[in-house]
């Protein structure tokens, strides 16, 4: 277990470190992947070999969910100025990398525990989804049409776009105050529109195909659960964690809680078990990565007295351990399960289109969409010439992927079928060339990023060049799942009393990094409270013009006022 324990937090730990690269939600589902890869490897139990490419591709949604939330500004905050802000910066990133690893490690929890068949009533759901969601960010390509049938005369068509393009809009980030959002305020600068395309969608499918009820519903009840955190927190409380900027985490934290709620209501508690180790885990290693961050920024100890200490880019380190402490906390609680016998989840259909369908997703959508960042790269650095056979070189990017789509979707169909040779015949060795690959996928897309310190690049690759040793290095004698018969609704998973005393020292642990902060007394330029900050200093009046109040002939001014305003040495004066 020691090596599951060190490979799951170096792989995460590089995996969320490159995530910074890349940003956001399609980032943060590159290191999920590489964990839940990892993880199904090293855990050494066949039934969770045979279900690699499930667990790869549920801790991609999962930690991707989290990516929604926006952290630059509150990690402003926790640099100081006061107490009270350097403390509300801590706690928010508490909550923030709590919501990034709790809901992780739920789905990895669902994955573990539920049926194959159960796991396969989501392909069709979340396929439609996507392709709603896809529809709506591109809805500009309809443009042309609107302008070709719906107007006679160019400001009908315009009216009817500028309705039609108020969706799209609600989905991008922008600038603005609260003054030019009005009311809706808590709506704009998030995916709430695709939420609710969700929920309309989902509804839908729930009385027009029952057999998907069970995903559907789970569904349903994450996306309304996401409306609720922004309803309650935002527009009946008025909680703000970062004004003017999204207020996602509100929606995600209502997710989380719904999460938790699916899994009580189940009495699934070997779940909650994974839900609640991955919140603390991804709570603590936030703000603890972030206080590290501090200290490097300040140069405090010997930080600022090795010079090689001070090569390295501490926000990057802020994420590398951040990364580290969500996978250690995830492995914990994978030990756990292994360690007690949680039982085998139930394999009830022969069918394997929920492994072809999460292995497209790993290896199809989610590099091809990641891939648009080193293109962006390349373009604008003109790495490349920008145009290819008289077209702009973005304009192969759409034929270029659908034909990598194509090539991948003919290999999973041969994979299938069980003709490609080249793909070993054990459960293992296909969980292991799983893990390698999408390791190195990841790691390969950072590279073509180009522009990386040398610092960033050795440690990205120390950790995950060990954390594929390790992978190919483990023993080849499995876990015995005979004796693996507790069930996921035995209380014995609950998590102990000394997980709980994690969250309630959680207060302590932040009011005492936050106290050390302040004590750096680094430059603060961001309040989340009005009155902490410093009143503004009043600019230097340069001196008047003497006035001429006669009329006659201008003032002349003494040679020493010259020689002052030059800086010269004075001589003496006539």
């Amino acid at each position: 277990m020691l090596a599951l324990l060190a490979a799951c937090t170096l792989v995460m730990g590089a995996g969320w470190g490159i995530r910074g690269a890349f940003g956001h939600s399609r980032g943060a589902m590159m290191p999920g992947a590489m964990l839940g890869a990892t993880l199904a490897v090293l855990a050494m139990r066949p039934d969770w070999w045979r279900r690699a490419a499930i667990l790869a591709f549920v801790c991609s949604i999962g930690w991707g969910v989290g990516g929604q939330s926006s952290y630059g500004i509150i990690i402003g905050y926790s640099k100081g100025g006061t107490l009270r802000n350097s403390l509300f910066g801590y706690a928010s990133l508490w909550l923030v990398g709590g919501l990034y690893s709790g809901i992780g490690a739920g789905f990895l929890g669902l994955a573990l525990t539920k049926s194959r068949s159960w796991l396969q009533q989501f392909i069709w759901p979340l396929t439609i989804m996507y392709s709603a969601w896809l529809g709506i960010v591109y809805l500009s390509l309809l443009e042309p049409i609107f302008e070709h049938f719906l107007g006679q005369g160019e400001a009908t068509a315009d009216a009817w776009w500028h309705h039609l393009n108020l969706f799209r809009e609600s989905l991008l980030y922008y600038e603005g105050g609260e003054e030019v959002r009005g009311y809706t305020y808590w709506l704009h600068d998030t995916n709430w529109l695709s939420v609710l395309l969700t929920i309309g969608i989902n509804g839908l499918l729930w009385v027009a195909v029952p057999r998907w009820r069970n995903a559907n519903a789970l569904i349903l009840l994450l996306a309304v659960g996401w409306f609720a955190g922004m309803y309650f927190l935002i527009d009946l409380a008025g909680l703000r964690m970062n004004p003017h900027r999204a207020e996602t985490w509100a929606g995600v934290l209502g997710m989380q809680i719904a999460l938790a709620g699916y899994t009580i209501y189940h009495r699934n508690w070997a779940t909650f078990m994974l839900v609640s180790y991955g919140f603390i885990a991804g709570a603590f290693g936030f703000s603890l990565a972030d206080f590290i961050q501090m200290v490097g920024t300040a140069k405090w100890g010997p930080i600022g007295k090795y010079a090689w200490l001070q090569e390295f880019g501490y926000w990057t380190v802020m994420e590398q351990l951040f990364g580290c402490l969500m996978g250690f906390g995830t492995a914990l609680g994978l030990i756990r399960l292994v360690n007690k016998g949680l039982a085998p989840p139930a394999e009830d259909t022969s069918s394997k289109s929920i492994d072809i369908f999460s292995l497209f997703f790993v290896f199809g959508m989610l590099l091809v969409f990641n891939f648009k960042k080193p293109l962006t790269v390349w373009l604008r650095e003109s790495d490349i010439s920008g145009i290819l056979f008289t077209f702009p070189t973005g304009n192969w990017a759409l034929p270029v992927t659908i034909l990598y789509l194509s090539v991948l979707l003919y290999f999973l169909s041969r994979l299938h079928s069980g003709k490609l040779a080249m793909v070993p015949a054990t459960h293992l060795g296909q969980a292991q060339l799983q893990a390698f690959l999408i390791n190195l996928a990841v790691l390969l897309m950072y590279l073509l990023i180009g522009q990386i310190s040398s610092t960033n690049l050795f440690t990205f690759l120390s950790a995950i060049t060990i954390g594929l040793l390790i992978l190919f290095s483990v023993d080849l004698k499995p876990v015995d799942i005979q004796n693996a018969h507790l069930p996921a609704e035995s209380f014995t998973w609950f998590p102990g009393p000394l997980h709980w005393l994690l969250w309630a020292a959680s207060p302590f642990v932040l009011w005492g990094i936050a106290t050390i902060t302040i004590q750096f007394g680094m430059k603060q330029n961001q309040y989340r409270f009005p009155e902490d900050a410093p009143p503004p200093k009043e600019e230097e009046k340069e001196p008047a013009e003497p006035q001429n109040s006669t009329g006659l002939l201008p003032i002349r001014q003494p040679l020493g006022y010259l020689i002052d305003e030059m800086n010269l040495p004075h001589f003496d004066r006539c």
